[in-house]
């Protein structure tokens, strides 16, 4: 997702076809968001919802 700068809040839907929660990350974590510029980003709310198989 593109950071605009502009101080609205955004909302972007990502597909994750074949993900492993298998509490593979530091600390037992099973999902982490990064900027990869090392700066600030404020998340206001993540869901997760399993598709129907006929949907994905």
């Amino acid at each position: 997702m593109r950071r605009t700068g502009d101080g609205a809040w955004k909302t972007a839907t990502f597909r994750l076809p074949r993900p492993a929660f298998a509490n593979g990350l530091a600390g037992g974590t099973d999902f982490r968001i990064a900027t990869g510029a090392g700066d600030d980003l404020d998340v206001r709310f993540v869901r997760g919802v399993r598709l129907h198989p006929s949907a994905r």
